[in-house]
């Protein structure tokens, strides 16, 4: 969930989520062995969808995690950052 443009190679399609509301913060954790390209969204998922080869395949995962409300923005990005480190 980003909120942003990405252009879809595999059937011409411009996908814009520009328009919702509500996210907070984002961003994307790679490994340190992944292409330096990945970090843009529409490389990364081009990618994906060029290497997986079966139709019924799952291609992501998301994880929601939900941080007690009495946290700031702040407070609650160092802590999701930790956990990020930790997985």
């Amino acid at each position: 969930m980003s909120c942003s443009q990405i252009y879809n190679d595999y059937n011409g399609v411009q996908h814009d989520y520009t328009r919702k509301h509500g996210l907070v913060w984002q961003q994307m954790f790679l490994t340190s062995m992944a292409l330096e390209s990945w970090q843009d969204r529409a490389v990364l998922w081009n990618a994906v969808e060029e290497a997986e080869k079966s139709k019924d395949s799952r291609i992501a995962r998301e994880f929601v995690i939900a941080l007690p409300i009495e946290l700031s923005k702040d407070k609650s990005r160092s802590l999701s950052l930790f956990v990020n480190s930790w997985a």
